[in-house]
């Protein structure tokens, strides 16, 4: 029997591990593609739609969820590199609008 599981995100700085044994005695290979790639040829086709789908159901189910994360402003960048390599930044445009600190800027 064929089985498949994917790795999302494989190059977030967590390194896959696959055990040696399962590639030699069960003939386990390991594939990979380029996700930019596949959006580019796939746009607005079934095959997206139905990707789109499936990752709404696994998110929904709870069998997908969110990296941990942290959400910022631009003007918090400082703190946001500092703390790069312990968790995701990301940074988020209508936070930086509304901030305290663009007030300051005027």
């Amino acid at each position: 029997s064929t089985q498949s599981t994917g790795a999302y995100g494989a190059m977030s700085n967590n390194p896959m591990t696959v055990p040696f044994g399962l590639m030699v005695f069960k003939d386990i290979t390991l594939n990979n593609f380029w996700m930019t790639r596949w959006t580019r040829q796939h746009a607005d086709s079934p095959a997206e739609r139905e990707m789109f789908e499936q990752i709404g159901t696994w998110y929904r189910s709870g069998e997908l969820v969110p990296t941990p994360h942290q959400e910022r402003s631009f003007f918090e960048y400082e703190d946001a590199f500092r703390d790069a390599f312990r968790v995701k930044q990301l940074f988020i445009t209508d936070r930086t609008i509304s901030d305290s600190r663009a007030k300051n800027l005027q």
